[in-house]
């Protein structure tokens, strides 16, 4: 038996990345901004998905056609569907048009379906986080799917052709599988080693406005360049505001806050601001739930710094492509100080993340479904600080994800942004959307 046979076949009844079946996590109806464009494209795309849903389970759950390769939103605002290679192409656009319920879509023919690429992604995820000991042999970062060229992507330290035989041999040759090669990986914590007290630069006054993106911190320890643990303020950004029954607050990066009973502080200042109550690391989510004090800070459904009033709505990222693949989108976090524009291109990572937990030691954390975008405009970036930060749609201001890090593909020189899914950290959290003043 082939050793990525043996493997898998350990592996299915193991860890399985499960999968979801709401559509939009939604607490209220909002009208969307008038001055935002036309979302023809987007609410195509979110028809096309919900036609996939099975009413004859207790659950909904989705099902594929063996011909649907996936889809995306192009540049032009169309919705692009990938048919399988075979598939006659005018009853493919007659079928989607039906279930996309628009005449604005293009049909394109690509190599796998749909089920076959998650399939794939699926026993790749269950290997990489199974088997920590192969992932560091084979300097291996992350598995996700590519949507637009219809493959399965792994990341690697090192492309060499000796480094990619090894993997084939020891985990998968799938002819689905391409390889990029990864650098530069940060996860935006900033730490910054205590010399006195931290600057008061704000002070908290009768229910302060706490807005998504703005900064919060932490005193703690934290490993600097020599190795030594030190004593350090770590900051990190608000992400969106949230309830866990009957508490207020906001979820953020859990790499930031990955230990319950922290305590954060607001903005820049020692004022208390409130504690983690929940944390939903090493699942599909890097997040975690701060219960503010109410009393004194109001989260808002406002960003910090672009002053955008986001929906109670967030995308879906578990099953789906359509609503999310090529989607522009922004992220904000107290750093960068401006709305960073990006546009997603991979979807369903398994990756590893670090955090800094109470004793100071780096810790990394296996997390599934992040997803990753390109920096559209080429002098932008997002820095240190930013982690837990808010991450939106352009079109509509729909919920995204919390900001995780950044990395450059040496493949193509591509810097690249990675966000963990707001979907899945409202689930693994048991935090909702909607908000009771």
């Amino acid at each position: 038996m082939r050793k990525e046979n043996l493997l898998w076949a350990i592996l299915m009844c193991g860890m399985a990345l499960s999968s979801c079946t709401d559509r939009l996590q939604e607490a209220a109806s909002i009208s969307l901004n008038p001055k935002i464009k036309s979302e023809t494209g987007f609410k195509a795309s979110l028809n096309l998905e919900n036609s996939f849903i099975s009413t004859r389970s207790t659950e909904p759950t989705p099902i594929y056609p063996d011909y649907y390769g996936g889809g995306y939103i192009s540049d032009n605002d169309e919705l692009v569907v990938l048919v399988k290679k075979g598939y006659d192409k005018e009853n493919a656009k007659i079928e989607f048009q039906s279930r996309s319920k628009s005449s604005n879509i293009l049909i394109k023919e690509c190599d796998y379906s749909f089920n076959e690429l998650m399939d794939l992604n699926t026993k790749l995820g269950n290997v990489f986080c199974s088997n920590n000991n192969l992932v560091k042999d084979l300097g291996w970062f992350s598995v996700g799917l590519l949507p637009i060229e219809n493959r399965i992507s792994v990341c690697l330290f090192d492309c060499s052709e000796n480094n990619i035989q090894r993997f084939k041999s020891e985990v998968s040759d799938s002819p689905m599988i391409i390889f990029e090669e990864i650098s530069n990986i940060n996860y935006d914590t900033e730490i910054q080693e205590v010399t006195d007290s931290i600057a008061i630069k704000e002070k908290a006054t009768s229910m302060t406005n706490v807005h998504a993106g703005s900064q919060i911190n932490r005193i703690g320890k934290a490993t600097n360049n020599k190795g030594e643990i030190i004593d350090a303020i770590l900051n990190g950004s608000v992400g969106f505001r949230a309830m866990m029954g009957n508490e207020h607050g906001f979820i953020t990066a859990a790499h930031c806050a990955p230990e319950v009973n922290m305590k954060f502080n607001f903005g820049s200042s020692t004022d208390y601001l409130g504690k983690v109550t929940k944390t939903a690391i090493s699942q599909k989510v890097d997040a975690a739930f701060v219960a503010v004090d109410y009393t004194k800070y109001y989260p808002t459904n406002v960003t910090q710094w672009s002053k955008t009033t986001y929906q109670s709505k967030c995308l879906k990222t578990d099953n789906f492509l359509n609503s999310i693949a090529n989607q522009s989108m922004i992220v904000e976090g107290q750093s960068t100080k401006k709305a960073i524009k990006i546009k997603v291109y991979k979807l369903h990572n398994t990756q590893s993340v670090q955090g800094f937990a109470s004793t100071g030691k780096p810790t990394f954390f296996p997390v599934s479904e992040v997803v990753y975008a390109n920096f559209t405009v080429p002098s932008d970036t997002t820095k240190s600080g930013d982690s837990g930060g808010i991450v939106y749609t352009q079109t509509g201001a729909y919920l995204g994800g919390i900001h995780i890090g950044k990395a450059t593909l040496k493949t193509n020189s591509t810097r690249i942004e990675m966000f963990s899914s707001a979907e899945h950290a409202l689930k693994g959290l048991g935090a909702s959307l909607s908000w009771v003043k």
